[in-house]
């Protein structure tokens, strides 16, 4: 019995080792990356452009109700019951107009961004597969969500930092 338990532990042992030895860890700080990259100043612009409109247009209507609110409080008292409960209603629309529009142009700003990102992210992501699959890593994991969302994280000796590796991938700086 014990001989069995013996050539067991001789046959398992060097795969357990052999498995634990080659498995490799990597980290690499994307956010650092992404800012390096070309596409992002031109992603930037872009956004810049389509929110400069949303704003543009948010403040022709802000300013279409600050103009209806105050003619109407000049006006207030002196006008007939029904032109003052008419006047309230416009200033009352335009007001929803207002919030309305500025929850979807935030929704369609956040949709933008996504649409404008997601080609740097696919250029990235692909750059680190390479990397990971032709130096046999286990995992390269992103370092710097840790420091985006305040979360701790422990990078040991044992993790590879391939930022460096990844920004010579990609022909950057």
């Amino acid at each position: 019995m014990l001989n069995r338990v013996l050539l067991a532990c001789l046959f398992v042992l060097p795969f357990a080792v052999s498995s634990q030895a080659q498995t490799k860890f990597g980290h690499a700080d994307f956010e650092a990356i992404v800012a390096l990259m070309p596409e992002k100043a031109e992603a930037d612009k872009k956004y810049e452009e389509v929110a400069k409109a949303y704003q543009k247009d948010l403040d022709r209507l802000q300013s279409e109700l600050n103009q209806k609110f105050q003619a109407y409080q000049l006006q207030r008292d002196s006008l007939p019951e029904p032109i003052r409960v008419r006047r309230e209603q416009e200033i009352d629309d335009i007001s929803t107009r207002a919030q309305k529009f500025k929850m979807e142009a935030t929704q369609q700003l956040q949709e933008k961004q996504v649409e404008l990102m997601q080609p740097i992210i696919d250029k990235l992501q692909k750059a680190v597969n390479e990397i990971g699959d032709e130096e046999g890593f286990v995992y390269i994991l992103d370092s710097s969500v840790a420091k985006k969302s305040g979360m701790l994280m422990y990078i040991g000796k044992n993790s590879e930092d391939v930022t460096e590796k990844v920004k010579i991938r990609l022909r950057l700086k």
